[in-house]
């Protein structure tokens, strides 16, 4: 785990369709995050199906009813550990500095320490 612009991140691998392997990326940490949310251009890069997708619409502080895009993603690996396919959000993320944001349906999935001087999870 590391810091940067002041978030905690973690190494993640997602499943690519395109190259048959697991690709590594920087996911943001975020224990407030109910589901786990990709980039857009990431996902389609990665080889996913963003066109046919299912939506869904969630609420959040302040806000009502915001249009969610939903995927399953085929694999994520955490840690060297296979989670398996996992569902995911999507939506441009082009604001933030991280194309993952790691959300509590694969952190709860983990019991979880945080080492903040080794920087260890």
């Amino acid at each position: 785990m590391e810091f940067l612009f002041g978030s905690l991140c973690v190494d993640v691998y997602l499943w690519s369709r395109t190259k048959g392997k697991f690709i590594k990326a920087t996911a943001v940490f975020d224990t407030g995050a109910h589901t786990t949310h990709i980039d857009t251009i990431a996902l389609q890069n990665l080889g996913y199906d963003i066109d046919n997708a299912d939506e869904s619409h969630v609420s959040t502080i302040g806000s009502k009813n915001i249009r969610i895009n939903n995927i399953i993603i085929d694999n994520i690996k955490l840690g060297g550990v296979e989670i398996g396919a996992v569902l995911a959000n999507f939506s441009s993320l082009s604001d933030i500095n991280f194309p993952i944001i790691l959300g509590l349906n694969i952190i709860k999935e983990f019991n979880i320490t945080l080492d903040f001087e080794n920087k260890l999870i």
